[in-house]
């Protein structure tokens, strides 16, 4: 548990030095809800009292009071959000420095239910005085805007939620060229484990909209198997959201996350970035910069479309991976077209990552040479064939003629076989 702490402290605290606005390797945080803090609250006549001498003829009298008032909790602040409207112009300032005392304990002790009734009164207390108190609590808002934001994320975290964070840079009002690197929460996973309940829903607004101005249409929420917040309630939350994903997955991973894991991202340019320890793909032998080909014979796409492949399994399931490696030999082999022309091999049109062969008749050129589908084609007589040479593949073999001959370099997917187990953080 001690280490869980230190590591999500490290993560909402740490301001670590970072490389440019996003760094895509993301950090996932689990923990669980501790007790929380014990708080004496002042009696009711103690803070009357204290209240009323806010405006007494002598300042070491009112230092004293206000220093008094500024130890209580929720039944303070409510009672100073209650008779500042009516106060004295200096009982209204001194209420306000009250308040913001009160608020800033609650923000260093994580007390997220407290903050969050804090921030209610905050606002009711702004619009009643919107010359005075209004001011005072945007200053508040954004010096503290740190702590603000790691409640409710740290109330996620503690819930057993997944949040996935990219780091990004702030500046420093009123500061030129100062800046600082955050953890912001990019995108947050519920499963079967969480916690949290509906009255949860604010805190996971709060970090949705932490990543809006930094990450645009990167963000997410994801419903994970049987999460016990009803997905309905997620997407009314994210309603009006532009941008934010919220859909759900089923429980099955593998244990994988990638650099193009961003929710709708169709890029098909991706590879295996991290391998999670102690999963399957671990103990199955999958390492990074490897590319997945296909699931049980299905092709994969986008890493968002091996996302949705595997909605069609469940933890316990083995599936067969044809996978793609760097450290695959290339095979030269010259093949001479047979009396038609043709040497009997299909590539697969609709695959976009790479030229793929679809196909290989048996008693063919191709199939002697004992290629099959399980053989992607880097180059045709020395020309490299990319994502977009399958055209270039049709035409090049449409103009040979019998018995001309084709140097085809090929590699070799390698089959993993592997057990799907438990939807766990950002890892597939």
């Amino acid at each position: 548990m001690n280490s869980v702490r230190k590591t999500t402290a490290t993560i909402l605290f740490g301001f670590v030095p970072c490389v440019v606005m996003v760094v895509f390797l993301s950090q996932v945080a689990w923990g669980k809800v501790p007790p929380a803090p014990t708080r004496a609250e002042l009696t009711e006549a103690l803070v009357q009292k204290n209240w009323t001498l806010l405006d007494d003829d002598q300042v070491a009298v009112r230092n004293q009071a206000q220093q008094i008032l500024s130890k209580g909790g929720l039944e303070t602040a409510r009672f100073i959000a209650e008779n500042h409207p009516q106060a004295s112009y200096e009982v209204r300032m001194r209420g306000v420095q009250i308040f913001k005392e009160i608020m800033l304990e609650s923000l260093q002790n994580q007390e997220a239910d407290l903050t969050a009734a804090l921030e209610e009164l905050m606002q009711q207390m702004r619009l009643q005085d919107e010359e005075l108190a209004g001011p005072e609590f945007d200053d508040f808002e954004i010096v503290h805007q740190v702590l603000l934001d790691s409640v409710s994320y740290r109330r996620l975290i503690r819930l057993k939620a997944g949040v996935e964070f990219r780091e990004m840079t702030r500046g420093v009002p009123g500061i030129t060229n100062a800046r600082f690197t955050v953890s912001v929460p990019n995108n947050i996973f519920l499963g079967k484990d969480f916690e949290g309940t509906e009255e949860d829903l604010p805190h996971l607004l709060r970090a949705l909209r932490l990543g809006e101005s930094s990450f645009g249409e990167s963000r997410g929420l994801f419903h994970i198997g049987d999460c016990p917040i009803p997905l309905q309630a997620l997407q009314d939350l994210g309603a009006g959201m532009p941008g934010v994903t919220i859909d759900h997955r089923g429980p099955a991973r593998i244990g994988i996350s990638t650099r193009r894991q961003a929710f709708g991202n169709d890029d098909t340019d991706w590879a295996i970035d991290t391998v999670q320890p102690g999963t399957s793909a671990r103990y199955a032998g999958l390492q990074s910069n490897d590319r997945i080909v296909r699931i049980n014979g299905k092709n994969v796409g986008s890493f968002d479309s091996f996302t949705t492949a595997l909605e069609d399994y469940k933890p316990g399931d083995v599936v067969t991976l044809d996978v793609l490696r760097n450290f695959a030999e290339p095979k030269d082999l010259i093949l001479t077209l047979d009396e038609n022309g043709k040497i009997g091999m299909e590539v697969d049109k609709d695959f976009e990552r790479f030229t793929l062969i679809k196909s290989v008749e048996p008693e063919s050129v191709a199939g002697k040479a004992e290629l099959s589908n399980q053989y992607r084609i880097d180059r045709v007589d020395g020309r490299t064939v990319d994502a977009d040479g399958v055209d270039y593949y049709s035409l090049y073999m449409s103009q040979k003629m019998p018995g001309d001959r084709v140097l085809i370099t090929v590699r070799k997917f390698e089959q993993v076989e592997l057990e799907l187990r438990a939807w766990v953080g950002t890892y597939r």
